[in-house]
């Protein structure tokens, strides 16, 4: 047994421990039974358990006396543990184990038993099998057989309903009865789906049925007829001119109009052949009937009015129904339906719905989606004869069963249908149709028309952008505040066309596909615009002028046979004026280049500033809450992300982030002078959303086109200012008065501005007014800031730290900066000395007066060399004297570089 042989294994184990035990675990004891090296670690565990014991203070034998009792518990209960003793949860376990063990095998010999008893039964009751078996068939053949006539007889008894109700000629009786009818079929049919073919037997009931719903729709036609309604040509309201119908006739028609809603059009498709739509109302299927019939007469088939290049043509159609018919549904609606206590159906909505139904009949049919357009609202019934004599209308077919491509291979026809499906999606909208309804925009998100769309869309907005960029109007300036450019207008013209487009689709992964193409477009002027500036200036606009007066020739010519998807941008009657602008700031930019030895574009600037536009504006969409959704959805982020694979299926390459992330990386390091950039607009939200790798780009690009600037600002400001850092002899000439300036006040009001010094300050006069002039007032703050840094290094580390200074030249040099240099950049800050800090504070140093500077020379020393540093700070006096960035030991530096006039 499996419990004794565990007990064995559990005695074997503890067996060299037993006697141990028995003799209260005395050490020696227990080293006639263990190895050494357990004799030894079982000593140090006793003697480690004796000192925890004894370490208190009191009787040390009444300590030791509880302690052996405490132990001898425990080993009391171990054993218990280990022979599984009465009183042991273990032991209660291996009871109750050895309990079911027992029964499990009685069990199993009952079985066994019982088993050989059945065999021994089985050639005994064979034979009565054999005659038991056909009579439990024909039983159950009864039984079917009298549910069938149960099922007739009940039918019959409703059908005698129906002709009672007929007979008696009670509309409302009549219409309970054909609905008890249909339901009961529907009930015994989701009962049992087997006896659908016994349904479809009783043809004759059926048909009494069938006849009596004809019955009741040919007098709701009498009724429509009489009130000229549906209105299917409206030549006829503009000669009346008057309502055709009273207020009991609206009432009458409101009455079998709700009575009919109630028939469940599902029950009906049960027993007839060609299904009904499910998704309209019984009584509308009625009203529809004539509308569908004209507009099949017109708009299918070889009528001259079915013409695949003016779609125009069967929309109105179908918006001019809407309009005329629609003073009668609303007036039904409000004060005929809207009261009742049950739930009303609105006769408008039913009526706009199925129209659009047509809709999206002959779009899918002219797309090639559907090889043919049903018969949607005839009401002609026959009858099924079998359960596979059924004909659907699928509405996505095998695209290679459909009737033409035309529509689809022909750009300038497809452009135009898509132009007249979303403006007749808005002017559904205008109507009041529901959101939530069937538009004909959804036929649009059929993959295969959807991959069309956006390979057509992809290749005009590139050519229109391309277009945009080739204009030389495109680069005048047309916000002076921001120093906008042209083309960033057009452009954002461009993505807004792209994006109101897909507004108006329902489906999220479409919308976030066009989401795609804009990215794509983003990407596509950034390439464009950067390579334009980092042209050589003299072939660029040598080039412009005979690119754009062919590329306008094919801009014309394109938006003639494209021109629906993307709209020309109107120009400015003043268009002379506004591209002299242009001229202005490239003319501004011939100093850039001048000496230079790598050249930029002319167009550098104006580039500039067109990507810090659309970076604002990118930062300001994705805050926008059409974006943020994209952001939010986990689904449409993974493809914004990581890319979709259908759009490569269809050969449109999405974006590839990995390259934006690694020119975004390479330029990161490079750009560390302007990482501010990425704090100012902070206020703007916490992230770019689906625009963060576009706005990592555009950022980066911005820090290398300002540090290249200002490098060559600087470049050209350093080598005006050779003469003026390096005049030696201007920095160390005597004062007028002997020894160290006395009379400060006397000596500076006879200071004027360095002969030298001229060139240079006029240089950065007129670089920080060019730039102000040109330059977005964001950028320009970032590029001033920044050659003023540069400046503050320049100068202390060329000017101030080469040369040594006697009064005089400190005081010319104090004067120089405080009247010349800090003056230019106080028209954009109120305390320009705080980004000059090197130099402010080396000329405090050097203008202190000669016992000043030695008593701080000697107090700085002395607390650099005080072991005592915190009561003998040297920043201290430092502080007193105005000194704010310089540290002690380049304040002694400074110091040193006063000449002592001899």
């Amino acid at each position: 047994m499996l419990f004794d042989t565990r007990r064995n294994l559990i005695k074997n184990t503890v067996e060299p421990y037993q006697r141990v035990f028995s003799t209260r675990c005395s050490p020696l004891t227990l080293a006639n039974h263990l190895n050494p090296t357990d004799y030894k670690m079982s000593l140090e565990l006793y003697t480690k358990r004796l000192n925890e014991i004894v370490r208190p203070t009191g009787n040390v034998k009444e300590q030791l006396l509880s302690a052996i009792k405490d132990i001898e518990a425990k080993i009391e209960h171990l054993k218990e543990i280990i022979f599984l003793s009465e009183n042991c949860e273990i032991s209660h376990v291996c009871h109750a184990s050895e309990d079911l063990k027992v029964r499990m095998e009685k069990l199993f010999e009952g079985i066994s038993k019982n088993q050989k008893h059945m065999v021994g039964l089985i050639p005994k009751v064979f034979p009565l099998h054999d005659v038991a078996y056909p009579v439990i068939e024909e039983c159950e053949a009864l039984t079917k057989q009298l549910r069938i006539l149960e099922f007739a007889e009940h039918l019959s008894f409703l059908e005698s309903g129906v002709l009672s109700a007929r007979i008696i000629n009670d509309k409302d009786t009549l219409i309970e009865s054909i609905k008890q009818y249909f339901s009961f079929l529907n009930t015994q049919l989701s009962t049992d789906p087997d006896i659908l073919p016994s349904i479809l037997e009783q043809s004759q009931q059926h048909k009494t049925c069938l006849d009596s719903l004809l019955y009741l729709m040919t007098d709701f036609e009498c009724l429509l007829k009489k009130l000229n309604f549906p209105v299917i040509v409206s030549e006829v309201l503009e000669e009346g001119g008057l309502q055709t119908w009273c207020d009991d006739d609206l009432q009458l028609f409101s009455n079998d109009f709700q009575a009919l809603s109630t028939f469940d059009i599902s029950h009906l498709n049960i027993l007839i052949s060609r299904p009904l739509l499910i998704d309209v109302c019984f009584p509308m299927h009625i009203i529809l009937a004539p509308m569908e019939k004209r507009f099949r007469y017109h708009f299918c088939g070889s009528q001259k009015t079915n013409r695949v290049d003016m779609p125009e043509w069967y929309m109105s159609q179908v918006l001019q129904w809407i309009r005329t018919n629609d003073y009668f549904v609303t007036v039904v609606d409000r004060d005929f339906i809207s009261d009742k206590d049950n739930t009303p159906v609105s006769v408008r909505l039913q009526l706009m719905r199925g129209l659009v139904t047509l809709l999206l009949d002959k779009l899918h049919y002219d797309l090639g989606i559907s090889a043919f357009m049903p018969v949607r609202f005839g009401y002609q019934f026959q009858m099924r004869r079998s359960n596979s004599e059924i004909t659907s209308f699928p509405m996505d077919s095998d695209p290679r069963n459909s009737s033409s491509n035309e529509l689809l291979e022909n750009a300038q026809n497809f452009s135009h249908l898509l132009d007249v499906i979303l403006q007749t999606d808005a002017k559904l909208t205008q109507l009041g149709y529901p959101n939530d309804y069937p538009k004909p925009s959804d036929v649009l998100s059929h993959p295969k028309v959807f991959s069309h769309w956006l390979l057509l869309e992809q290749c005009l907005a590139s050519d229109r952008l391309k277009l945009v960029l080739g204009d030389f109007s495109s680069w005048s300036v047309v916000d002076e505040t921001e120093k906008r450019p042209q083309c960033v207008d057009d452009f954002i013209a461009l993505l807004h066309a792209v994006g109101f487009r897909s507004r108006q689709l329902s489906d999220k992964i479409s919308r976030a596909r066009f989401v795609q193409i804009q990215l794509n477009l983003i990407r596509e002027f950034f390439n464009d615009i950067v390579l334009s500036a980092r042209r050589k200036f003299e072939n660029d606009d040598s080039n412009d002028l005979g690119q754009s007066k062919n590329k306008s020739e094919v801009s014309n010519a394109k938006t003639t046979v494209l021109g629906n998807l993307f709209s020309s941008r109107s120009r400015s009657p003043n268009a002379s004026s506004e591209t002299k602008k242009i001229s202005i700031i490239n003319q501004l930019f011939n100093c850039f280049v001048d000496g230079i030895g790598q050249k930029l574009s002319s167009r550098w600037i104006i580039v500039l500033n067109a990507i810090k536009c659309l970076h604002d504006v990118m930062l300001e969409w994705a805050n926008d809450q059409y974006y943020v959704t994209f952001w939010e959805d986990l689904s449409t982020r993974a493809l914004l992300q990581f890319g979709d694979p259908w759009l490569i299926d269809i050969g449109l390459c999405p974006l590839v982030i990995d390259e934006i992330v690694k020119e975004s990386e390479q330029n990161e390091p490079k750009n560390e002078t302007f990482d501010e950039l990425h704090s100012s607009n902070a206020y703007l939200g916490l992230h770019g959303g689906v625009f963060t790798q576009m706005l990592r780009l555009y950022n980066g690009e911005i820090k290398n086109m300002l540090k290249e600037t200002v490098d060559l600002t600087l470049t050209d400001l350093k080598s005006k200012s050779l003469v003026y850092v390096y005049a030696t002899d201007h920095w160390l000439r005597a004062s007028s008065v002997s020894g160290y300036l006395s009379n400060m006040k006397s000596e500076l009001s006879n200071l004027t501005m360095s002969a030298n010094a001229s060139v240079f300050f006029l240089a950065l006069r007129d670089w920080l007014y060019q730039l102000s002039e040109s330059l977005h007032p964001k950028l320009f703050t970032h590029v001033w800031k920044e050659i003023a840094s540069q400046l503050d290094d320049y100068l202390y580390n060329e000017l101030i730290l080469s040369n040594r200074f006697s009064p005089l030249g400190a005081a010319q040099l104090r004067f120089d900066l405080t009247n010349y240099l800090y003056p230019m950049f106080s028209l954009y800050t109120e305390c320009p000395e705080s980004y000059f800090f090197q130099i402010r504070d080396a000329c405090v140093l050097l203008n202190l007066l000669r016992g000043t500077a030695e008593l701080l020379r000697e107090t700085i020393m002395e607390s650099m060399n005080s072991q005592q540093k915190r009561d003998n700070d040297p920043l201290g006096p430092l502080l007193e004297l105005g000194v704010y960035r310089l540290t002690p030991e380049e304040a002694l530096r400074i110091l040193s570089l006063r000449a002592i006039p001899e």
